[in-house]
C-alpha cells in the first residue's frame, strides 16, 4: 500500500515499462527479415492465384470452341439467322450493324428498321418475279415450225404425231 501512496515508486515503474516498449518497438523496426511463417504464406497466396489463372485460361479455352461451329466457321448466331431464311447479304448486314450498335446480330435482325427495309425489298422482288413466270402447264411446251394456219395438211398431221408422241 505504501507503494501507491509513494509518487516516486510509480514514476519508476513507468519509466521503466515506456523503456521496454520503446526498445521493443526499436527491435521490431530494425527486424524487417522475413520469417518462414512470411514465406509460407506467399507461397501459399502464389500457389492460389496461379490455380486462378489457370482456371481462367481452361473457361477461356472451354468458351472459344462454343463461339464457333466446328466444320462451317460460322458463330451461332449467323447459323441462326440462316436458318430463319435470310440471305448471305442480309446475314452480313446483320453483323455489320450489330458491330456498328454494338448489340448481337439476332437483336439487330429483329429491331432494326434499315435491316427490316432491306429483307422487306428482297421479298418483294422474289414475289414480283415468281408471279411473272409463265405458266408451267400446257401451254408453250411445243411451238410449231410455223402457224398453224399456214400448215399444208401434211405438215399439220405431221406436227399432230410429233406432239402426241411427246405426251
Amino acid at each position: 500500500m505504501t507503494d501507491e501512496l509513494d509518487p516516486t515508486v510509480n514514476e519508476a515503474t513507468d519509466s521503466e515499462t515506456v523503456e521496454e516498449e520503446t526498445e521493443a518497438a526499436q527491435v521490431a523496426e530494425v527486424d524487417n527479415t522475413p520469417t518462414l511463417e512470411d514465406y509460407e504464406e506467399l507461397k501459399r497466396k502464389n500457389e492460389m492465384l496461379y490455380a486462378r489463372v489457370k482456371k481462367a485460361e481452361e473457361a477461356k479455352k472451354v468458351s472459344q470452341p462454343l463461339k464457333k461451329l466446328n466444320d462451317t466457321g460460322l458463330t451461332r448466331e449467323e447459323v441462326i439467322l440462316y436458318a430463319k431464311g435470310y440471305t448471305d447479304e442480309e446475314v452480313k448486314l446483320a453483323l455489320k450493324l450489330s458491330k456498328v450498335e454494338g448489340t448481337n446480330p439476332l437483336v439487330v435482325a429483329e429491331s432494326d428498321d434499315y435491316f427490316k427495309t432491306k429483307v422487306t425489298e428482297r421479298q418483294k422482288k422474289e414475289k414480283s418475279a415468281l408471279a411473272s413466270l409463265p405458266a408451267s402447264s400446257g401451254s408453250g411446251r411445243y411451238t410449231p415450225p410455223k402457224p398453224v394456219g399456214e400448215m399444208t395438211e401434211e405438215e399439220h398431221q405431221a406436227y399432230f404425231r410429233e406432239v402426241m408422241d411427246k405426251v
